[in-house]
């Protein structure tokens, strides 16, 4: 088959095809054009978490680790206090 040509020629000057091998050259250039559209989203993405995370870096280097160690606490007892209702306590019996 022809594929080397299929790739430098366009779908225009594919004439003297068959419908087979036109249907070929149309479904690869289709997966060609989405594999290159997926790499780009890639990309993006891989930027987008690039600068996501050299923000929580810059953000975690502008405080220390005892302070961020605190707050992650204080956020879970926060949240604990959140959860509980008055009947989840046990009562005490003296």
């Amino acid at each position: 088959m022809r594929s080397g040509i299929l790739r430098e020629i366009n779908i225009s000057l594919s004439k003297d095809l068959t419908p087979r091998e036109r249907r070929l050259y149309e479904e690869m250039m289709y997966w060609k054009k989405r594999a290159m559209i997926q790499r780009l989203r890639f990309i993006n993405i891989k930027r987008s978490y690039k600068s996501k995370t050299n923000r929580i870096i810059e953000t975690i280097n502008g405080s220390s680790m005892n302070e961020i160690a605190q707050r992650f606490i204080q956020c879970q007892i926060e949240n604990m206090n959140k959860n509980l209702k008055d009947e989840d306590i046990p009562l005490r019996i003296k």
